[in-house]
């Protein structure tokens, strides 16, 4: 009977519970959190895109992107604030990726009570608010944050009986869709379901209408935009590009020019699509789904309603745009990332089982976080240590500080373009200011001190140096197996090159990336 009351309490006080593990989850990224990593890649071109459409006070008329809705948010937010560097609106893109990871857990909680109740719901929200690689991610300025945060928004509006909520529902569809275009996948799951659901109304057809109506009403304007710009670049047309690509399989030099495909692949296929979406769904799930997800997943089919049949539609039509990708051998894993929040809720089920057969249920629940918490900490420090790419950075600063042309050395190199910048927001917003925009995206000709080139296709330094007129001034070198053997070949045996001085060794300042620096003596070359 005691215990009877105090689970009660404990239920009462749940949602306390939530705002500690938001409080937690931001205190954990926070810790993450390192202030002098730039925004890079994707995020690099984000910023480059948010930044424009600050200067300009709209969207540029010369230049379209795939996914504008994170950048038109990031405009907004730059215009509030006054900073005098560079680098402190990049890092205003982080700490915003950072926060509304965070807040996602919210709407994920009140998703998860139409499932479950208040005490597992609990555990829904800690998986997701600990789960490692959505803590890795929401540190880097992504879309990522901002679009699940509008899925999940949107799955627990259209969940709820109510058809006045039902239609917000496919407004934030909309925005998701504009700030990644795999909304529009979400749409077609959301719209599916809500045919089923009607199918015996008489007037249902009426609610299709304005459902779709709501969505299309949100994403035209944009669409318009980018068709008047670039033809083929709105989501309307990458839908049916996409189409005609998965059921027509073409030639790399057929896809769109938009996809980066990576390794050479030889254009879609089935089986390549099955083996890379196997292999890293399986690496995604660990380490917080591996073993309770695929339970979960098929216990959601035993006593099958309404909602569950949602939720399972949803995650299959909402995980095309992945496997899609990985036909084509693009190979990220953060495309699934986009499904974590529904692993989160399937992944729970069979913890409910469990602990509806074991009767203090009062500690199984606390133990069950407090282990959550445990894997979450262990696999983030050992998994995914950042060390290597705060020592990329470092070294990236002393390139910027003191060469003008060098090889590149993907991936640790990518860190180069951002520190390459103007460090005054006020020149860079000139540069913006001033550009004719007559080339394009901005991005590839933002200025800049360091020419990086591409090693790759040579095979000796002296072709190397010789190609580009000898206005190479350093040589980049280090321990990894991914580069070129003329490359690997100077690391490993700098006395045979006299001609190159070394400037620099990372070991010398204890650093676990190895890392050498030479400058080119052209007196001595000749």
């Amino acid at each position: 009977m005691k215990q009877g009351l105090q689970f009660r309490k404990f239920e009462d006080r749940i949602f306390y519970f939530v705002l500690i593990i938001w409080g937690f989850s931001i205190l954990y990224r926070l810790n993450s959190y390192d202030d002098s990593m730039p925004v890079l890649m994707d995020s690099l071109n984000f910023f480059s895109y948010a930044t424009d459409i600050h200067v300009l006070g709209n969207l540029p008329e010369n230049y379209s992107v795939a996914k504008p809705g994170w950048s038109i948010f990031l405009a907004g937010l730059f215009s509030i604030f006054n900073f005098e560097d560079t680098q402190s609106y990049m890092q205003l893109q982080n700490i915003t990726s950072l926060v509304i990871s965070t807040l996602i857990i919210f709407p994920l909680y009140f998703l998860s009570r139409i499932f479950f109740e208040r005490k597992y719901s609990l555990i829904v929200v800690c998986l997701f608010a600990l789960e490692p690689r959505l803590i890795q991610n929401s540190l880097l300025g992504t879309t990522e944050p901002l679009y699940l945060l509008c899925l999940v928004t949107s799955l627990f509006l259209f969940l709820k009986n109510n058809d006045k909520l039902i239609y917000l529902s496919f407004v934030i569809t909309g925005l998701a869709t504009i700030i990644r275009p795999e909304g529009m996948f979400l749409f077609f799951g959301m719209l599916l379901v809500l045919i089923f659901r009607f199918r015996k109304e008489r007037k249902s057809i009426i609610k299709y209408f304005i459902a779709g109506f709501l969505f299309f009403i949100v994403i035209t304007p944009i669409a318009i935009h980018n068709e008047e710009i670039d033809p083929g670049s709105s989501i309307f047309s990458r839908v049916l590009i996409t189409a005609d690509l998965f059921f027509t399989p073409q030639n790399n030099s057929e896809v769109n020019s938009g996809e980066q495909l990576i390794n050479n692949s030889p254009g879609f296929s089935f089986m390549t699509g099955i083996s890379n979406f196997s292999k890293f769904l399986g690496w995604s799930m660990i380490p917080m789904f591996i073993i309770l997800l695929p339970i979960g997943f098929i216990l959601f089919f035993r006593n099958l309603s309404y909602e569950k049949l949602t939720l399972i539609v949803i995650t299959i039509i909402t995980a095309i745009p992945a496997f899609y990708a990985y036909s084509y051998s693009m190979l990220d894993i953060r495309y699934l990332y986009l499904l974590f929040p529904l692993f989160c809720i399937f992944s729970v089920l069979p913890i409910k089982i469990f602990v509806e057969k074991i009767k203090n249920t009062n500690k199984i629940i606390p133990g069950t976080i407090m282990i959550i918490i445990c894997v979450s900490v262990i696999f983030y420090n050992i998994e995914l240590d950042s060390q290597h790419d705060k020592e990329a950075l470092l070294v990236a600063e002393r390139i910027v500080d003191t060469t003008t042309m060098v090889n590149t050395y993907y991936p640790e190199s990518i860190f180069i373009k951002s520190l390459d910048l103007p460090q005054s927001w006020q020149d860079l917003k000139k540069f913006y200011k001033n550009s004719e925009r007559t080339n394009g995206d901005l991005l590839e000709n933002l200025p800049h001190k360091i020419n990086g080139i591409n090693p790759d296709r040579f095979d000796t330094l002296k072709s190397f140096i010789l190609e580009y007129d000898k206005q190479i001034s350093h040589i980049i070198t280090d321990s990894m197996d991914n580069r070129p053997e003329f490359l690997k070949d100077v690391f490993q045996n700098e006395e045979k090159y006299p001609y190159l001085i070394k400037e620099w060794d990372s070991l010398d300042e204890d650093y676990k990336y190895h890392v050498k620096i030479f400058k080119i003596d052209y007196e001595l070359f000749e």
